[in-house]
């Protein structure tokens, strides 16, 4: 699969616009530092030696950094910026030399508290170190950091330092010897936190805009409240130090109406959180509307907080919005292909590949159980438009005989009479389009029903990202509808630098240390699972792309965004199973990859939906749901009703608490013998022509010990559910088809152009 790796200069230009937008909310009172002296030679011998017209200052006072010790040496940056290059300069320094020593002099009137770094990692490694202030080490942010964007270049290293009075001097030593190359400095700022004021802060890979305050402290907003639906949101949070803080800190929202005082909303945080992260909450002031109030945002330490640390605790990102009517807000389902749901830090994955998307997670809700229709593309993806199961809409149904001509076993397209969601939304006003990169999406099979526009990319990821946004910005007033869709996770795994190397690193990493993903793969097989982590960290890099540009054309708040798979990938956690049960002719792809097994690994889907003022951020939902759960739920939110053929549930009544589906059923395995599973919240049955196969999903979430030989009592009361639950949604269908469904009977005639691509995919040898 040719891809199209992102752009270096694009890559810094993102990150960096990021940056630049942080500095511009920190108050007034605390500017960013900039570099006003350069280090111009090295001296003859070009060694360690003492530096002193290295500075960097603060435009309005004479705080200064200077490298007492270590290599280094002037380098020039070039950047794009709104597709116009521009040069800057920083300072790359030396590992082999062991480190860099700086003295710090806090003469600005206020004192030091915070260094804050700005760090090209030049081999798109990471970034790796230690660091000591006075001859102490203190605790730095290496050991948290993130893939993505932040990674791959440049990186923003914050950390707390023993206060300094003014006047006081210290001596911060970073050492980047671990690095397997230098790496540049290109700003370093010193400043002295304010107990209160702007700043912005990046946690658990989501940055904030926010207010700091101390305990025992509190804000007030004097606003009017608009007219009608209005919701007040905000997060919190008590951010990393240098030392240990023990006890919990109360944030508590009132409202203060003429002498009324009414508290709207009470969390009480852990002070010393293993994992620091945005907390989320929301309140309805709908009922203040048309008045002017005040809103008082407090915080109560319930064991005091030792002095210095008070700076830790942040309201962040608090604003007050109407929420969007129902006729004018945007749909948009990002689609991804074969992305298991354990890749993700949101479930369980504690190599962190997926910051974006675990952020868009936190920004809304996050369901623990989302299970795919079908372990492979057509049938699953039908399910997610049309609200049915695979067997109800046909698409997919897998020919008897291969093609003598193409050497393909064809598989039937969704038929021109299905229902499908577009097609509802169009006729509702809505534009609609399809951006795809799989060929199963594409007009021979039947997905192209109700676009306005379809478009295949055809593997490249990055281009479909900008064309979407581009199609969303020419479409801004109206309500639009967008499919899009990432084929990156799918085979021949081939992620574009630096992703592969800086996944590849973090793999050997746990490997060496005996644990991690896959460590018990062989060497072949384990690099091929790492190639397919890197594709993770990958289409990572596009979604947060994408939703960073949307929030550029000002639609965040106004836009539903859901983000699936249609299914997962195997990698060998099933072989032996397989391999014991079914001869080669009957098996098909055993082992790896996905369309032949009904197992965790292949149908364990994310799902998250964002829907500010819908949905509560932080909201985790446990129950069980499919993928055809999607399209009557998106019906429900925009105010249509669901079509009665549809046989998904509404999440919407997930998230607001009632009980979820008694089970869930896959079906449609596109290799070897047919295989469906029927999966309950603590027990997973899978039958094929020659087995059938019990799980206890919660003593035994990966599925390695069938209890169908040891515990028949258990398989035959599991086996008699799923088959009144496939007696019913027979039923059913029989009931859509007398209504006049057809479906199709004949394959698609492919052409040797998209014979081939299917091959390039791994669909066909």
């Amino acid at each position: 699969m040719m891809k199209q790796p992102p752009n270096p200069r694009i890559l810094l230009f993102a990150l960096l616009i990021a940056l630049m937008s942080g500095l511009a909310c920190q108050s007034q009172s605390e500017p960013p530092v900039r570099v006003t002296r350069y280090l111009d030679s090295l001296g003859e011998d070009g060694g360690l030696q003492l530096v002193r017209q290295l500075a960097f200052v603060r435009p309005e006072d004479s705080s200064t950094v200077t490298a007492i010790r270590g290599r280094i040496a002037k380098v020039a940056i070039e950047q794009e910026i709104d597709g116009v290059s521009h040069d800057s300069e920083g300072y790359r320094l030396y590992p082999e030399e062991g480190e860099l020593t700086l003295l710090i002099n806090a003469t600005n009137g206020q004192g030091v508290d915070v260094v804050h770094l700005d760090v090209l990692a030049q081999a798109h490694e990471g970034i790796r170190g230690a660091a000591g202030w006075d001859g102490s080490d203190i605790r730095m942010p290496f050991g948290a950091a993130r893939i993505g964007i932040e990674q791959t270049a440049w990186t923003t290293l914050e950390f707390s330092v023993p206060r300094m009075a003014d006047g006081a001097s210290g001596v911060l030593r970073l050492d980047f010897s671990e690095m397997p190359s230098p790496v540049v400095i290109s700003r370093l700022w010193l400043y002295r936190e304010p107990a209160s004021g702007a700043t912005r802060k990046q946690l658990d890979g989501l940055t904030l805009d926010a207010r700091r305050v101390t305990a025992r402290d509190a804000f007030e907003w004097n606003v009017r409240v608009p007219e009608g639906p209005t919701l007040l949101q905000y997060a919190m949070a008590v951010a990393p130090s240098p030392g240990p803080t023990p006890g919990a800190v109360t944030f508590r929202t009132v409202a203060v109406d003429g002498s009324q005082r009414t508290e709207l909303v009470s969390h009480t945080l852990d002070t010393n959180a293993k994992r620091p992260q945005w907390t989320h909450a929301q309140f309805d002031l709908s009922a203040y509307g048309g008045r002017s109030i005040t809103l008082r945002f407090e915080t109560v330490d319930k064991q005091p907080i030792p002095s210095g640390n008070d700076h830790r605790i942040l309201w962040g990102d608090p604003r007050i919005f109407l929420q969007p009517k129902r006729d004018e807000f945007n749909v948009i389902v990002l689609a991804i292909d074969t992305l298991r749901a354990d890749h993700l830090s949101s479930y369980g994955n504690d190599i962190a590949l997926t910051p974006a998307i675990d952020a868009l997670g936190q920004q809304g809700a996050r369901f623990s159980q989302c299970v795919a229709n079908s372990p492979w593309t057509l049938p699953s993806f039908a399910s997610l438009l049309t609200g049915q199961y695979p067997s109800t809409h046909g698409g997919g149904t897998m020919m008897a005989e291969i093609d003598s001509t193409s050497g393909v076993r064809g598989s039937l397209p969704l038929p021109d009479d299905a229902r499908t969601l577009p097609e509802i939304l169009s006729e509702n006003g809505f534009r609609t389009a399809l951006h795809f990169n799989n060929i199963y999406l594409g007009a021979d099979f039947g997905i192209h029903q109700g676009w306005d526009e379809a478009r295949d990319f055809r593997t490249n990821g990055f281009e479909t990202v900008h064309r979407s946004l581009e199609w969303l910005r020419d479409g801004q007033g109206e309500r639009n509808f967008l499919f899009l869709h990432l084929m990156e996770p799918h085979r021949p795994y081939d992620p574009p630098e630096p992703f592969q190397s800086i996944v590849r690193r973090m793999y050997e990493q746990r490997r060496s240390a005996g644990d991690g993903p896959f460590s018990q793969l062989s060497a072949d097989r384990w690099r091929s699972a790492v190639r397919y982590g890197g594709e993770v960290a990958y289409t990572d890099y596009l979604i947060g792309r994408f939703l960073r540009g949307l929030r550029n054309l000002g639609l965040e708040n106004h836009t539903l965004v859901i983000l699936t798979s249609d299914h997962g990938e195997e990698f060998w956690e099933h072989e032996a199973i397989q391999e014991s049960r079914y001869d080669d002719g009957e098996r098909g792809f055993s082992g790896v990859g996905h369309g032949h097994t009904q197992y965790r690994e292949v149908l364990d889907v994310p799902l998250v939906v964002r829907f500010p003022g819908r949905v509560t951020p932080g909201t985790n939902v446990d129950a069980l749901v499919q993928l055809h759960d999607i399209a009557p739920s998106i019906l429900s939110w925009v105010g249509l009703d669901p079509s009665p053929n549809m046989e998904g549930q509404s999440l919407l009544d997930l998230i607001n608490g009632q009980p979820g589906r008694a089970f869930a059923f896959s079906e449609f395995t596109r290799y070897g013998p047919e295989r469906t599973a029927f999966t309950e919240p603590q027990f997973k049955r899978i039958e094929s022509p020659k087995f059938v196969e019990l799980y206890d999903r919660l003593g035994d979430p990966d599925e390695q010990d069938d209890l169908a030989a040891t515990q028949p009592d258990r398989l035959e009361s599991v086996s008699l559910r799923a088959q009144a639950a496939l007696q019913a949604r027979q039923e059913f269908q029989l009931r859509f088809r007398e209504s006049g469904y057809a479906r199709d009977t004949v394959e698609p005639d492919l052409s040797p152009e998209q014979v081939e691509r299917l091959r390039s995919l791994g669909y066909i040898d």
